[in-house]
C-alpha cells in the first residue's frame, strides 16, 4: 500500500491500464472459447440493421433522460443550463469508456470547472449521487431478474452478486447519509479547521450531497426509472438485432449484470468484461456464446461507439469555441492597450 501510495499519477494511470487490460483480456479469452473468429464476424455482419438502429435511437433517448436527471440534481447546487448539463454528461460518458478507473467522472467534474466555473468538488458530489441512484437501480433489476431463475442452479451466483451489492451501496448510503448531515459536517470540519483549503472542499461536498435529501429526490428516483427503462429497450433491441428473445424478467437480469460488469478492471469500451457478462448473462436462458458475443460487441460499437464519437466531438467543439473565444480576448487587449 506505501508503495502504491508513492507512485506518480502517470504511473498509477498505467498500472490501472495494466490491471484493466489483463483482467478484461482474461475475461475476454473466456468468452472466446469455442468460439471462431471467422463465424463471429459472419455473425455480427448478419445482425438486423433496422433492430440495431432502433436500439441506437433508444440508447440516445436513454442518454437524452440522464442529462435531465443530472440537470435536476445539478441545479439544487449550481445554475446550469439543461444543453450545458448534457453536453459535459456526454464528454464525461465518453471519457469513461476510453480510460480506466472511472476518470471520466473525474473529467466531467474538470470540464464543468473549466467551462462553467463551477466548483469541481460540488460537482463530484452531484455525480455520487447519480450513481448511487443507478446503484440501487442496478441492484432492483438483479431482485426482479432473479424471478426468472426459479429452480436453477444459476440463481445462486446471481444472490450472490445481489448481497455482495447490497452491502456495497449499504455502505455508501451510510457514507452519503453521513458526509451530507449538517450537524456530522461541523464536527469534521473543526478536524479540518488548520487546513482552509480541505474545509472549503468539504463543505462544498458536504452541500451537495445533502442535495439528496431536497424534495427533488423523489422526482429523481422517478426520471431513474425512465432512464433504466430507456436502456432496457436499447437492450430488447439490440438483442433482436441478434436473434435473442427475451422476456421483461430476463431482460431485467441481463441489464443487471452487464451494468455490474462495467465496475471491473477493464481495457477501454470495456472489452472483455462486457463480452463475458453477455455470455453468461445470456447462458443462463441457454443461448450460444456466439450469440452472447454478438450482443456485446453490437453493444460497444453501435451504442457506447455512437455516444463516444459524440462525446469526443462536443469535446473539441467546446475547446475550438474556448480557444477562439480566448484568441479574441487576447486581440481586444492588444487594441485596448494601443
Amino acid at each position: 500500500m506505501k508503495f502504491i501510495r508513492n507512485m506518480s499519477v502517470t504511473a498509477k494511470l498505467a498500472l490501472h491500464i495494466g490491471i484493466g487490460c489483463t483482467f478484461g483480456g482474461i475475461l475476454l479469452w473466456l468468452a472466446l472459447r469455442g468460439v471462431s473468429i471467422e463465424n463471429l464476424a459472419s455473425a455480427f455482419a448478419s445482425m438486423s440493421v433496422t433492430w440495431t438502429l432502433a436500439a441506437v435511437a433508444f440508447y440516445f433517448l436513454e442518454l437524452s433522460i440522464r442529462s435531465i436527471r443530472w440537470w435536476l440534481i445539478v441545479r439544487q447546487v449550481a445554475n446550469l443550463r439543461l444543453v450545458e448539463v448534457g453536453t459535459a454528461l456526454l464528454i464525461g460518458y465518453a471519457v469513461n469508456a476510453l480510460l480506466p478507473a472511472r476518470i471520466g467522472e473525474l473529467f466531467r467534474a474538470d470540464y464543468c470547472g473549466r467551462q462553467y466555473g463551477v466548483s469541481r468538488t460540488t460537482v463530484i458530489g452531484t455525480i455520487i449521487i447519480e450513481r448511487f441512484a443507478d446503484g440501487l437501480s442496478v441492484l432492483m433489476l438483479l431482485a426482479i431478474g432473479s424471478f426468472a431463475l426459479r429452480g436453477s442452479d444459476s440463481i445462486n451466483l446471481v444472490h450472490s452478486l445481489l448481497g455482495a451489492g447490497i452491502v456495497v451501496f449499504l455502505f455508501v448510503g451510510a457514507a452519503i447519509a453521513v458526509l451530507g448531515s449538517r450537524r456530522v459536517a461541523a464536527q469534521l470540519l473543526r478536524y479540518f479547521a488548520p487546513f482552509s483549503f480541505l474545509t472549503r472542499r468539504f463543505e462544498l461536498l458536504s452541500e451537495s450531497l445533502r442535495s439528496v435529501r431536497s424534495r427533488q429526490t423523489i422526482i429523481v428516483f422517478l426520471v431513474t426509472i425512465a432512464v433504466w427503462l430507456a436502456d432496457g429497450l436499447a437492450l430488447w433491441a439490440l438483442l433482436q438485432a441478434c436473434g435473442v428473445q427475451l422476456g421483461p424478467l430476463e431482460i431485467c437480469l441481463v441489464m443487471g449484470v452487464v451494468s455490474l460488469s462495467t465496475l471491473l478492471p477493464s481495457p477501454p469500451g470495456f472489452l472483455g468484461t462486457m463480452q463475458y457478462a453477455f455470455v453468461l448473462s445470456l447462458s443462463f436462458f441457454g443461448y450460444s456464446s456466439l450469440q452472447g458475443l454478438m450482443a456485446a460487441t453490437g453493444n460497444q460499437v453501435f451504442l457506447l461507439g455512437s455516444m463516444i464519437v459524440t462525446g469526443l466531438l462536443l469535446l473539441g467543439v467546446s475547446h475550438t469555441k474556448r480557444v477562439a473565444s480566448d484568441m479574441q480576448l487576447a486581440v481586444e487587449r492588444k487594441q485596448a492597450n494601443h
